[in-house]
């Protein structure tokens, strides 16, 4: 479907298909908010007028902030407010930033188990007589770990460990 006035048609087609009607409205909007554009006015619920905001917000000023704080928040998005965000995923190519980020939660807390199963197991080998060389790789093999990276965490030199526990009681304190 090209481009149509706004008609009861029009409408009554972009209900019943939100996604292509979005692509379609894509290429008319570029340089003013798509929630006052006249073919999309009538789409949006008021539940929805936030999530557009949110990502017109990205599109023309390059800030993620609110559709973070919405995403963060308790609110749903409806059904067309998530065909918008496909939408806009699908235009941007997500990379990482140059340089050291910080490890994703997900990542973290995983690493944080492998990490804590590791310890102790060496700690157990290490009660029962075990050298420390010999129990440290042990413990790293048997977790799936790097010799050297568990060195380094049981001695307290990887800070990312250290700050897991605060990290994770706040996720779990939110969820």
């Amino acid at each position: 479907m090209t481009h149509r006035k706004n008609t009861d048609k029009w409408l009554q087609w972009a209900k019943r298909n939100p996604d292509a009607a979005f692509r379609e409205l894509r290429k008319l909007t570029t340089s003013y908010l798509i929630t006052d554009h006249p073919h999309l006015r009538p789409l949006i619920g008021t539940e929805d007028e936030a999530w557009f905001d949110a990502i017109e917000t990205i599109d023309l000023h390059g800030n993620k902030k609110p559709l973070i704080e919405l995403l963060q928040g308790d609110r749903v998005p409806s059904k067309v407010a998530r065909s918008m965000l496909a939408e806009m995923l699908k235009r941007y190519q997500l990379k990482p930033r140059v340089g050291r980020t910080k490890t994703a939660e997900y990542k973290l807390t995983l690493q944080h188990i492998k990490m804590q199963s590791a310890r102790m197991h060496y700690r157990k080998l290490r009660s029962e007589k075990m050298k420390p060389e010999a129990a440290l790789k042990c413990a790293a093999e048997a977790s799936g770990i790097v010799p050297d990276e568990l060195e380094k965490y049981l001695n307290g030199r990887i800070t990312r460990y250290r700050r897991a526990e605060q990290r994770i009681k706040a996720l779990q304190s939110v969820g």
